[in-house]
């Protein structure tokens, strides 16, 4: 693991076995947004496990997407915050920051349709702060107006930004510490969350250059981070929860059958 860059577990949360799962959680991503409702493209199960940054940087964190039929016009951003001072841990990897922090949620663009943001281009940006960290409560983030993404299957990026520079830092504390995104590992990682950490005032239309930058799974974090985009259509979760879904369904019927 490089150095600087660490992810802190959440002792307390227990690790679900996702088989077996499968079924209950398709049902839940199909029915809780109804015809009409704001659907989300989704990678996580809503539970964060462990918590990914460093001490005394400024940090990107962005899930990459790809547009599904009627799901080109995002509205907003949910995220769940991980990482505060009530985290069992070791504070040698550090939490934080805690409620209230300065947050910018985005929306990226990508150029070259890769999923690689090294090169994505923003397309939409909003202010706010941190709220209800470490709880898995989603915060929602919307935009002035429904942003356009791209056509259907082209890539498009959704993360935020936080910036902990001079805020302190010192192993054993909490102050500086920017641990602010909550990680799914009970998923398989999709390898679609990406990290972008610097040690400068960084502009965002250029992750590529930053200090540590790549996939979360590249530094030996695999999971997926608890950031999600809304649109305004009938919920269609991202076609890799798909296949987990039509997986769980369908041996949840064989077990019927073989029941009866």
């Amino acid at each position: 693991m490089p150095a600087g860059f660490g992810q802190a577990a959440k002792s307390w949360f227990s690790r679900r076995t996702w088989i077996g799962a499968v079924p209950s959680l398709a049902a839940a991503l199909v029915l809780l947004a109804p015809g009409g409702a704001s659907a989300a493209y989704i990678l996580d199960d809503g539970t964060a496990e462990s918590t990914v940054g460093t001490a005394n940087a400024a940090i990107y964190w962005l899930n990459a997407f790809q547009v599904l039929p009627g799901q080109d016009s995002i509205t907003s951003l949910d995220i769940a915050f991980g990482g505060d001072t009530s985290m069992d841990i070791d504070l040698a990897f550090g939490v934080g920051p805690g409620d209230g922090t300065p947050v910018t949620a985005y929306l990226w663009g990508d150029p070259d349709n890769d999923g690689n943001p090294d090169d994505a281009f923003v397309l939409a940006s909003v202010m706010g702060t941190i709220q209800n960290s470490n709880t898995n409560t989603f915060i929602r983030f919307t935009f002035d107006d429904p942003v356009n993404v791209g056509n259907i299957g082209e890539y498009f990026f959704a993360g935020f930004f936080v910036d902990q520079i001079g805020a302190g830092g010192d192993t054993g504390t909490t102050e500086g510490q920017n641990y602010a995104v909550g990680q799914d590992t009970t998923l398989p990682p999709a390898g679609r969350s990406w990290y972008s950490r610097f040690d400068f005032a960084p502009d965002p239309n250029r992750l590529g250059s930053g200090l540590q930058f790549g996939k979360s799974a590249e530094f030996g974090l695999d999971g997926n981070f608890l950031i999600r985009a809304n649109s305004t259509a009938d919920s269609v979760p991202e076609p890799s929860t798909w296949i987990l879904m039509t997986s769980g369904l369908a041996l949840a019927a064989w077990r019927r059958r073989k029941a009866r």
